[in-house]
């Protein structure tokens, strides 16, 4: 069964420390989305080094900012990106 595991955040702070974690798991996932209610190029930087740092398959997924945090639409949109976009409609997801 696919695990994929979705990390919500608005910061790169502490991204480092959980990629880390997820990559020394008995289990790798099948995916990793850090999914944002902004577009801040530190968080995506961040993303792009520890992915290669830890050869994590992981994707950003971002929307404009709108100056307030939307929980449950960045958990939406990383769970539509892993079925619309990566074709992943079966799994388990894990939120932390």
């Amino acid at each position: 069964m696919s695990l994929h595991v979705v990390i919500p955040t608005h910061t790169p702070h502490y991204l480092d420390l959980a990629l880390a974690s997820i990559a020394r798991q008995t289990r790798r996932p099948t995916t990793v989305t850090v999914s944002c209610d902004n577009d801040d190029e530190a968080i995506g930087n961040e993303v792009a080094r520890c992915a290669r740092a830890y050869r994590l398959p992981v994707w950003w997924v971002r929307r404009e900012t709108h100056n307030e945090e939307r929980l449950c639409q960045v958990r939406n949109n990383a769970v539509r990106h892993l079925a619309h976009d990566l074709g992943h409609t079966e799994g388990r997801v894990v939120i932390i």
